[in-house]
């Protein structure tokens, strides 16, 4: 039998999420598109996972599982990229779920338009209800890494799993993901701007977010390891923009103050996934942090 290349490899990096990775699974293996690999990562994952990927090898073949001790999320995805075969690729995290066609619409335009990139909006769901965070109304695309930003809403967006992206770009260039740091997602993800001959935005929304207070970003990693790699994330980022003088304003260092008589009685300081709420004359009465999954 000839061998067929696998259009889209998808790579799902598991740690501690058996509440949730039956729902990612059956949504990956009902696809439009059957022409899929599953690559499941499992890191060391210290909760009923292993039974569950276990019982799923058995049911499509099209899953493939890779056991390793728990080296994080970067690891896992890093893992994934180097086995896999198909065309394009392709991140999903296991507490999440697709739609049915989420991978034919996302394939259909990448081959048409020969692009590198192709994403589309997804929804935010928590306590059982869905929100879109970022959709379109019109197909995008784009060429230089600014345009690229734009369409894909960066860098507030730097989100790497409502895309799928040419494997070989992936590959030639050597990107993969830094390992032993949060907010990866923003090093990788505007690299694979700079990378890409072509990036497209389409006018679907496929991907289902979910949030997970017991993430393994929000269980693992300590409030000062996560601060400090943020900063490292956005100093990196900031450089990159800079480098192709981008005119966007990044979101996440916004100061917004109110004075009275030449003095601050109110300040406001955002950071990409966190805001802080300061009262009365810079002292620090109440600190609200409102934190996005990673």
């Amino acid at each position: 039998m000839e061998f067929q290349m696998k259009k889209i490899s998808v790579i799902v990096p598991i740690y501690n999420v058996e509440k949730f990775l039956p729902q990612c699974l059956d949504s990956l293996l009902t696809q439009t598109l059957t022409e899929l690999e599953i690559i499941c990562v499992n890191d060391g994952s210290p909760d009923n996972c292993s039974k569950i990927l276990d019982d799923y090898i058995k049911k499509d073949n099209r899953i493939i599982v890779i056991n390793k001790k728990n080296e994080g999320v970067s690891v896992a995805r890093n893992t994934g990229i180097k086995y896999a075969s198909g065309e394009y690729i392709s991140f999903v995290d296991p507490d999440d779920w697709v739609e049915a066609d989420f991978y034919q619409n996302l394939y259909k335009v990448a081959k048409e338009s020969q692009a590198d990139i192709v994403g589309m909006g997804f929804c935010s769901v928590k306590n059982n209800k869905k929100k879109t965070l970022h959709s379109v109304k019109e197909i995008k695309t784009a060429s230089t890494p600014e345009e690229k930003f734009k369409i894909f809403k960066m860098p507030s967006n730097n989100y790497v799993w409502n895309k799928i992206y040419k494997k070989d770009m992936i590959i030639k260039n050597e990107l993969f993901f830094p390992i032993g740091m949060c907010y990866e997602d923003i090093i990788w993800s505007s690299q694979a701007m700079e990378f890409s001959n072509l990036a497209v935005m389409i006018p679907s929304v496929g991907y289902n977010y979910r949030h997970n207070n017991n993430s393994i970003v929000n269980t693992t990693y300590s409030d000062s390891k996560k601060l400090l790699d943020q900063s490292h994330a956005h100093k990196f980022q900031r450089s990159f923009m800079e480098k192709y003088k981008m005119k966007i304003k990044p979101n996440w260092d916004k100061k917004t103050k109110i004075r009275f008589l030449g003095s601050t009685i109110f300040k406001i300081m955002e950071a990409y996934d966190y805001k802080k709420i300061v009262y009365f004359l810079g002292l620090k009465l109440i600190e609200i942090k409102i934190s996005k999954k990673r």
